[in-house]
């Protein structure tokens, strides 16, 4: 199929981030079955302050849970409620020894809806090609890291998945992956049910510093915003879902630690 034909179809269906690239299987998977997309709009995961270390390696440093994507079974999310539309975030951890910022590192996953019996809503294999960090202009760059592991990070990709009726739990198996790519770990979120005037009584019942964690990326501080700008931000919202079963037996956990970016002597300050 050219090339322009490929991007007029997946026009209303895929949008592509700077992150990553969804490949060509993927995509026409999810175009096959509808409603798989990359997105770029700003989330809301569930992250907490660590406090400082003895020595400081950790002071101003965010951490995430995230979850891998085994290569053999699946990792289970069930939703608090149904619904047509679930957001996933992944990442690759990358092998040192092919950690160079001239590469890119392609994984896939398979995200499996179901609806609350068990039965297949709809299945998506999604592609991503993950950039080096440093690919990235300096200020943009995120610095993420495991404190137990020798393995580097590689940028994160997004991915939205519009469903064709209610779903209450989705499925997620590893797929084919780069020689450079060790294991590949995923985050699932649901939208909050948020809207009109619930949205607006949502943000006024949460506490001035969470409005402003909820305002942190407009122009504005929380106490500027508008009322239908204050709703917004509760419409489109996203809350994270924790796997189902026992952490260790059912699903394996990972701690991913973030810090604000320090530019290093040798940065040349260059990327997108």
């Amino acid at each position: 199929m050219p090339s322009s034909m490929l991007r007029r179809r997946t026009t209303d269906l895929v949008r592509l981030t700077v992150l990553g690239r969804i490949a060509g299987a993927g995509l026409l998977t999810a175009l096959a079955t509808g409603g798989a997309y990359a997105a770029r709009d700003a989330l809301g995961p569930m992250i907490t302050r660590e406090a400082p270390s003895a020595g400081g390696n950790l002071a101003d440093t965010t951490r995430t849970l995230v979850y891998r994507v085994p290569d053999r079974g699946r990792v289970r999310f069930i939703l608090s409620q149904p619904t047509t539309i679930v957001r996933i975030t992944s990442q690759p951890n990358i092998d040192p020894g092919d950690w160079r910022r001239d590469r890119t590192w392609t994984y896939g996953y398979r995200a499996v809806l179901r609806d609350g019996d068990g039965a297949i809503v709809a299945a998506h294999d999604i592609y991503s090609r993950a950039l080096h960090p440093d690919r990235l202009r300096a200020y943009k760059r995120p610095v993420r890291f495991h404190r137990t592991s020798r393995l580097q990070i590689a940028l994160q990709d997004e991915a939205v998945i519009e469903a064709p009726t209610e779903v209450a739990m989705v499925d997620l198996v590893a797929l084919d992956r780069a020689a450079g790519v060790r294991s590949v770990d995923a985050r699932l979120y649901e939208r909050l049910p948020f809207i009109g005037t619930s949205a607006m009584s949502a943000f006024r019942r949460r506490a001035p510093d969470e409005q402003a964690d909820l305002a942190r990326a407009d122009a504005f501080s929380a106490e500027l915003l508008s009322d239908r700008e204050r709703s917004s931000l509760m419409t489109n919202r996203w809350k994270a879902v924790g796997p189902a079963g026992i952490a260790g037996r059912d699903y394996q956990v990972e701690v991913v630690y973030e810090r604000p970016f320090a530019p290093r002597r040798d940065d040349d300050g260059g990327g997108v």
